[in-house]
Order: structure tokens, then sequence, then C-alpha cells
């Protein structure tokens, strides 16, 4: 459960459709190219993966380039090594979703 969690933000999908994707039903392709991304895998391996196969890794992936840290914020976040990955990934999600509620326009009602 805390894994689905993990890889429903990671990938930035709702937990249902991770859900979904873990009982075997049909996601967007959307959805599955969001978490090829968050994994490492290139473009198709989710389907391969669905079908019995194996993920085919990125360049960065194979490489061991490290996780796909957007700024140098995450990259600071990152480099604490006194925490464990699973919490600084916390962190940085927490980070991310901050950001992007705060580059949400207010939402302005007329009071009449």
């Amino acid at each position: 459960m805390a894994s689905r969690r993990a890889l429903a933000q990671a990938a930035g999908i709702g937990k249902r459709t991770a859900d979904s994707l873990e009982s075997g039903e049909r996601v967007s392709a959307t959805s599955l190219y969001k978490i090829e991304t968050a994994l490492g895998w290139a473009p198709g391996s989710a389907e391969e993966v669905i079908s019995g196969g194996e993920p085919t890794l990125t360049d960065e992936a194979q490489t061991g380039a490290g996780p796909a840290l957007r700024d140098d914020v995450e990259r600071q976040i990152w480099a604490i090594t006194d925490l464990s990955e699973d919490m600084r990934w916390s962190y940085i999600y927490q980070y991310r979703a901050r950001r992007e509620d705060e580059q949400q326009p207010p939402n302005h009602t007329r009071v009449m």
C-alpha cells in the first residue's frame, strides 16, 4: 500500500489510478507515461511490463545518474544523507506540491 501511494505521488497520478493499474485494469496512456518517467523507464516499458515483459531503463537510469531532480532545492534535499531515501522523496514531493499550489491562479468568485 505504501509503495502504491509513493508511486502515485512520484508519477503525479491519483491513488485510484495506481489501484486500478495494480488490479489489472487499463489506465490512460498519459498515466502510463507518467509512471514510466517516474521509474526511469523508456517509453513503452509500462505496456511491456503489463504484458509480462521487463522494462527498458532510460539512459540516465542505466548510468546511475541519480534521481530526476528538478532544481537546486530538490538537489539540496537529496544531499541530506542523514535522512532515508523515502524521507528525502517525501520532502521533495511536499516541496513540489507546495510549488504547484503557489503557481495556481487564485480562485476569485464574485459575491453580489
